[in-house]
């Protein structure tokens, strides 16, 4: 307790002898003189990582000289950002599993070397250490929403709004940078491959656009299971859907819910198809054949709004405002709770999860059969 207050204490005095030379560093900021462009995306999970995108595009189509670099923290975040045409280069660092030293070490070794002229912190990204990195790594100006201990190294700092979506708040640095954010669309871009093999899976399943293809992702982030509606209710609306509505439903698994799949199959009376171990960019050009996309709050969620699929999202811990669907036709379907979201006040401890267990198979079916409705006979593919 002493210890933390007096790592504050010394943080703030910290803060007061800095506060000169960033009023300085403020008054020289010249955006449009910017060369090059760092954007940390390290914590954001699949869902964050496409969130950012119309940032991104806004940024590079705003200042078409820059050389805009995106720092990620795994593979998976690097095959999205890879196939982004207004994304120069990807960087890789696992943050979450290093420490600070092992942090300061990468920015000054790899990052500096690099001379980017700004270094920006999306919305996800203002918090733990990263706002330290890009200050050891002498990267002149710094943009966050940080409101930490290191907070005060940044030499812009926005103040978040609350009910904002999570797109909006990346979008207001962009504007901060005098950026055109008229194009706000999600961007995920599955490659002629990817969607071959979309069409394959189709027809040797026997799937035809003209079908009622429901794509249901039962999963969610494993340090956030949560978020996950029971899988027993997942499984009892698939049976319904395909008794009642002549669906044919898709559940996409995880490369870590093997254990979900089984359950599903153990709790499924019809015969539904399942995917599992396929890539990003596979999964989206099938998700993209889908009539409708069901989920928890999830990155799969994200990709079928960037494919333009309806979605129905059933939310319950985290915050809908900040993590709904964007820009695609939307239910969202949660409980009214004195306690929910509970997302503000980490990690999320609920042994009950009311929030979750409350919402009804009935009302899910119903919402999903008025979305049916409204595309009633229309071409997906």
């Amino acid at each position: 307790m002493l210890k933390d207050i007096g790592l504050k204490l010394c943080f703030f005095v910290l803060g007061i002898i800095h506060l000169p030379w960033k009023i300085w560093r403020r008054k020289e900021f010249k955006p449009h003189k910017a060369k090059g462009i760092l954007v940390l995306s390290m914590y954001s999970g699949l869902g964050n990582i496409i969130m950012l995108t119309p940032f991104l595009k806004s940024v590079k189509r705003s200042m078409p000289w820059i050389h805009l670099a995106v720092l990620v923290g795994n593979s998976t975040a690097g095959e999205v950002m890879g196939r982004l045409y207004f994304v120069d280069e990807i960087l890789i660092f696992n943050a979450p599993g290093k420490k600070i030293r092992e942090g300061i070490r990468f920015f000054i070794k790899e990052i500096t070397p690099r001379g980017f002229d700004l270094a920006i912190l999306p919305f996800v990204e203002s918090a733990g250490h990263s706002s330290l990195w890009t200050f050891m790594a002498r990267i002149p100006y710094r943009i966050s929403y940080n409101k930490g201990i290191y907070g005060f190294l940044d030499t812009f700092t926005l103040k978040p709004e609350y009910g904002v979506h999570e797109v909006e708040q990346n979008l207001k640095i962009a504007s901060f940078l005098g950026a055109d954010t008229m194009n706000r669309e999600l961007s995920l871009y599955p490659d002629r491959d990817d969607l071959l093999f979309a069409r394959d899976y189709f027809f040797r399943k026997e799937l035809s656009c003209l079908d009622r293809v429901i794509g249901i992702h039962p999963g969610a982030n494993n340090g956030l299971i949560e978020k996950r509606w029971p899988i027993q209710k997942f499984a009892e609306l698939a049976d319904r859907l395909s008794a009642e509505s002549g669906a044919r439903v898709i559940f996409f698994v995880g490369p870590d819910d093997g254990s979900l799949m089984e359950k599903l199959k153990e709790f499924s009376k019809y015969k539904h198809l399942y995917v599992h171990g396929r890539n990003i960019h596979e999964v989206a050009a099938l998700i993209r054949r889908c009539r409708l996309f069901i989920s928890n709050d999830s990155g799969l969620m994200h990709v079928a709004c960037a494919m333009r699929v309806p979605v129905v999202s059933l939310f319950g811990p985290t915050l809908p405002w900040k993590n709904s669907p964007w820009g695609v036709k939307h239910v969202l379907i949660r409980k009214e709770l004195r306690c929910s979201p509970c997302y503000r006040r980490p990690p999320i401890n609920c042994q009950d999860v009311r929030c979750m267990k409350l919402i009804e198979t009935d009302g899910v079916f119903k919402a999903v059969e008025s979305m049916l409705s409204d595309i009633r006979g229309k071409r997906v593919c």
